[in-house]
Parts: structure tokens; C-alpha cells; sequence
């Protein structure tokens, strides 16, 4: 029986060479999924989808797991060192976070072209939402969630800086947050009820 070490590197072939795993390439490499600590369960369900969909391999749980901390030393090599260009954009896109402090969805303009940024709580990061990245080269203006904002880079150098940058304000106002113990509850709640008045007061103002 062939031993642990052929298994990872088999999955790791895999996961690089295999038509079949485009999609699932793209979420890692996009991502970064494998550096956050809390998603080795996501990274191990993506190698199985990719390697063994049927599990007709029996390969085990704990070789997997293996694979999954090959992975990750892979892609934290492959995270860019700051140039000054990111951090120009760094600076640009944190501004426009600033202002996503409360709930509802807005409408952008799409003339100035980029890429649409969607915020995780789950995964205490920003994602390329490429659907709506898609829908933004067609039309006039965008609705977004209160999650979601147009960022004015390429979808290349986004991806060289969404680790870099602030978190959603409206962030620490979710149930994710008061659980990590980032913020204490009545902060928090304080967060909601600000982020929700300011939707109330744009919405009565979109009225008049």
C-alpha cells in the first residue's frame, strides 16, 4: 500500500493538473481560503470534490488532512509582498469600507468600471464577487447589499490586497463578531441600531 506521503502528493497533482478542478482551483487561489484558520473543513470538502467526489479511493479523513496543511503552506507562500501601488489601493478601497456603515442595498454607479468586493462574516473577508463583477461591465448602475461595494481596481490587484483591507464596519455588529469576542455585546448592538437608522434615514430621504 502506497504510503501517506504519495497520498498528499497525489491530491496535491490533483488539485494542479486536473480539468475537472477549475472551480475549485479558483476558490483557493482566489481567495486564499487555506490561510484563514477557521476554514480547513472548506478546504478539506474542495480536495475531496476534487480528488475523490465518490470517496471510491478510501482515502482517509486523516490523509486529507494532511493534504489540507500542504495546501496551506502552498498558498501563504504565494501571498505577494505589499508593493506601493497595494498600498495606494489599500488606502483608496479602505476609505469607500468606511462608508459602508449601514444596512439595505444602495445603488452604484458602473460607469467608472472595477470590481465588486462582498464582504464575509464568516470568513472575516473580502471575496471578488465575480457575478456581479460580470453584471457591472453591462449595466448603467448596480443595487448591492450593505455587504457588497464597488471597488475601482482590477480584478488582478484586488486580489493582491483583499487580505489587506478593513474589515465591514457593519461587522461588528453580526453574531459572528460578539461570538469571536471582537466586540462586546452592548458595542455590538450599538453597531445594528446605528447601521440601521442610517438605512431609515436614506430610504425616507430617497422618498422625498
Amino acid at each position: 500500500m502506497p504510503d501517506e506521503t504519495f497520498y498528499v502528493e497525489h491530491i496535491a497533482d490533483q488539485l494542479k493538473n486536473s480539468n475537472d478542478c477549475a472551480k475549485h482551483r479558483a476558490l483557493l487561489d482566489d481567495y486564499y481560503i487555506a490561510k484563514n484558520t477557521r476554514t480547513d473543513d472548506r478546504v478539506k470538502m474542495i480536495l475531496i470534490a476534487c480528488v475523490d467526489p465518490d470517496r471510491a479511493l478510501n482515502i482517509s479523513d486523516s490523509l486529507f488532512d494532511l493534504a489540507v496543511k500542504d495546501i496551506k503552506k502552498v498558498w501563504e507562500e504565494r501571498i505577494p509582498p505589499a508593493t506601493e501601488k497595494d498600498l495606494e489601493n489599500v488606502s483608496k478601497i479602505n476609505k469607500i469600507i468606511e462608508g459602508q456603515d449601514s444596512y439595505g442595498h444602495q445603488d452604484w454607479k458602473t460607469s467608472e468600471g472595477g470590481v465588486v468586493a462582498m464582504w464575509s462574516n464568516g470568513a472575516e473577508l473580502w471575496f471578488l464577487d465575480r457575478m456581479h463583477t460580470e453584471l457591472l461591465r453591462k449595466k448603467e448602475s448596480l443595487s448591492l447589499a450593505a455587504n457588497e461595494f464597488i471597488a475601482p481596481v482590477t480584478e488582478k490587484e484586488f486580489l493582491r490586497i483583499h487580505r489587506r483591507l478593513a474589515p465591514l464596519p457593519l461587522y461588528f455588529g453580526s453574531l459572528a463578531a460578539k461570538e469571536r469576542k471582537l466586540v462586546d455585546w452592548d458595542t455590538s448592538d450599538d453597531v445594528w441600531l446605528y447601521g440601521q437608522v442610517k438605512r431609515l434615514v436614506r430610504e425616507q430621504g430617497k422618498k422625498k
